[in-house]
């Protein structure tokens, strides 16, 4: 699971290849957006931090674009 990798993926790789990885994998789903809101309220190196915020921002707003689409239709 992505967020149980969390950790050994930023202390494992150089931080551009932590920060590609994990922009990468990053779900896209409303529960990683909840999940990642739970993981920011813990103690983060500060990029990694910014990395998941970014994440997150970036999936809320394609999921209140896809609801928007859905109820257009």
């Amino acid at each position: 699971e992505f967020f149980a990798n969390l950790n050994h993926i930023w202390t494992e790789y150089p931080i551009e290849i932590a920060n590609r990885i994990v922009r990468g994998l990053y779900p896209e789903t409303a529960a990683a957006v909840a999940k990642t809101e739970e993981i920011l309220e813990t103690e983060l190196p500060g990029a990694l931090h910014r990395v998941l915020l970014e994440c997150k921002d970036q999936v809320q707003r394609q999921l209140a674009a896809q609801e928007f689409n859905n109820s257009a239709s």
